[in-house]
């Protein structure tokens, strides 16, 4: 009894070692191109392991449909499908798998992705509201995850964050008068320009704001920048306590602050 016990324990253990190597995950988004209809949304995928993986039979549902080709992904590698492989390939210069059906969601949904048994490879549920970051529904950049957080939990949105012009290897093409800021096929995440909190003794406010940003604690040599999220910069001034932005559109924008020493950049939205 207790040998049968202890073979349908390692059976169990060696079962489960196997489905965590064949595993495959969700490393980019791309929902929202602010076009219609979509045309340039894609998935990219990582392989995760210290070994090639072949995608044959994994399957993706729940807001798009396909069946994934024969296709060894390299180990550490990427693997893209999109919804227009035409529009695809003259936008971002590679190939890559066109998807059977359907569309990402621009208000958010989950993707699935199976194994060939039918177990779930990998989910994640995407929003386009907060926690998500907002800009990569339309204002141009694509959702993703950067290579430290991989090996996390890529279902909990603080793993996430927007692509942008910093980074490495990213493809920038114009579309509607906003940039396509996004990787597929290549390594993630922002090297520059991250939009942070704001931890020194800076006071913004209010934030959403229809007339005046206030600024409070910034030094007589700070220097301004408010930029629109395709990276125009639209206002520069000196040291200023209020910033008006009743002329600009209603929309998102990045807000920087350079003093002698630091700077700074947070997300403004004007209503």
């Amino acid at each position: 009894m207790k040998k049968t016990l202890l073979s349908v324990f390692l059976t169990v253990v060696i079962f489960s070692v196997a489905l965590a190597q064949n595993n495959v995950v969700i490393s980019e988004i791309y929902y929202n191109d602010s076009g219609s209809p979509d045309t340039l949304e894609f998935l990219e995928f990582y392989n995760p392991s210290n070994n090639p993986l072949s995608l044959a039979g994994f399957t993706v549902t729940d807001g798009i449909v396909d069946t994934l080709p024969n296709v060894v992904v390299a180990s550490k590698g990427y693997y893209v499908i999109c919804k227009d492989s035409i529009a695809f390939f003259q936008t971002f210069g590679i190939s890559a798998h066109k998807w059977i059906s359907g569309s990402l969601d621009n208000a958010g949904e989950t993707i699935v992705v199976s194994r060939p048994d039918g177990s779930t490879s990998d989910s994640v549920t995407y929003g386009d509201s907060s926690p998500w970051d907002t800009l990569a529904d339309g204002y141009g950049p694509s959702l993703v995850v950067c290579p430290d957080n991989l090996s996390e939990d890529n279902s909990r949105a603080s793993n996430w964050t927007i692509e942008n012009k910093g980074a490495s290897n990213i493809n920038l093409f114009t579309r509607y008068g906003l940039q396509v800021i996004a990787s597929p096929g290549r390594a993630n995440c922002p090297v520059i320009i991250s939009v942070d909190n704001i931890k020194q003794n800076y006071s913004i406010y209010p934030n959403p704001a229809t007339e005046f940003v206030h600024i409070e604690g910034l030094s007589d040599e700070s220097t301004i920048y408010l930029y629109s999220v395709n990276g125009t910069m639209i206002h520069s001034t000196q040291y200023t306590s209020a910033l008006d932005v009743r002329m600009i559109p209603s929309g998102v924008y990045i807000l920087k602050i350079v003093s002698k020493d630091n700077s700074h950049t947070i997300r403004i939205n004007k209503q």
